[in-house]
């Protein structure tokens, strides 16, 4: 079960190799009827298999896992009780992996250049006697500044060093932000990725709509409608580069795979894309579980 927006890459050729490799798609954010029983089709049949991210998204945070969605386990009790109902005595079997990667080479000098290229971009107050981990925290600290200054917020001066709180803050404002422009009600309850997805939804929805057997006028004003979606697509896709981030994340175990962790966020928001680099080796970890 893949994300929607997943099938439409390279021109909509990625959506057909995945279709042939077994993929089906599902609307991030809304309720998706169809793949929902297309996925109870599917686990209810002998011998199926059903491959699902239960964080809804690929965080590319090497040691954290975010909250799972509610809906993939009720999926798995639905399609239990189907198999009952069938009149058969067959378990369903959850077999949870995590993907695990090791930087197989010494990435320290890409550590170095990154942490060089943030500090001169962000123009933090680095001193030339600082360690990896002190550059890398002013260099959160003057990030944060400047993200609060954009929108409009004004730390308590006893929060200013808990970046935690700081950054909650920012992910926050841009959710109140970007719910207010597009005209959405956050769902009350939710939990901050579960508000993401949810506006991340409305937002494509808009921008992907089609305008056939539209007037002229119908065509222009949806045009106005996505060129104003847009700004609102960066700032979502910002929260999503941040959402995994937390104060002391590097500084509980400093490893390579933590700092490029951090530093890679770091330079999607400044750069607009990763530049450090490093060859990585995978490693699956697995258990079972039995419903």
């Amino acid at each position: 079960m893949a994300t929607r927006d997943a099938f439409d890459g390279l021109w909509g050729l990625g959506g057909k190799i995945m279709s042939r490799l077994g993929a089906f798609s599902v609307m991030r954010g809304a309720v998706d009827r169809a793949s929902y029983r297309a996925a109870r089709e599917l686990l209810t049949t002998p011998g199926a298999k059903l491959v699902v991210f239960p964080e809804g998204e690929v965080y590319s945070q090497n040691d954290t896992l975010l909250p799972f969605h509610n809906g993939i386990f009720q999926l798995a009790f639905w399609a239990q009780e189907d198999v009952v109902k069938a009149g058969r005595d067959e378990p369903l079997y959850i077999l949870p992996v995590a993907l695990k990667y090791y930087y197989v080479e010494d990435i320290e000098s890409e550590i170095e250049a990154s942490l060089t290229r943030l500090a001169s971009f962000t123009q933090a107050d680095v001193q030339p006697g600082d360690d990896t981990y002190a550059r890398l925290r002013k260099i959160g600290k003057a990030m944060l500044h400047s993200l609060e200054q954009e929108y409009r917020i004004t730390p308590d001066a006893a929060d200013i060093e808990d970046l935690t709180f700081r950054l909650d803050a920012v992910k926050e404002a841009i959710l109140i932000r970007v719910a207010g422009a597009a005209g959405v009600a956050l769902p009350k309850g939710a939990t901050l990725p579960e508000r993401m997805r949810n506006l991340i939804h409305v937002i494509e929805t808009v921008t992907r709509e089609e305008t056939k057997d539209k007037t002229p006028y119908d065509t222009e004003l949806r045009r106005q409608q996505r060129n104003r979606a847009k700004p609102l697509l960066h700032d979502l896709r910002r929260l999503a580069n941040w959402i995994a981030i937390y104060d002391g994340y590097v500084k509980a175990n400093p490893t390579p795979e933590r700092l490029a962790d951090t530093l890679i966020r770091l330079e999607r928001e400044c750069f607009g894309k990763e530049l450090l680099q490093g060859v990585v080796d995978v490693v699956f970890v697995w258990g079972n579980r039995l419903i």
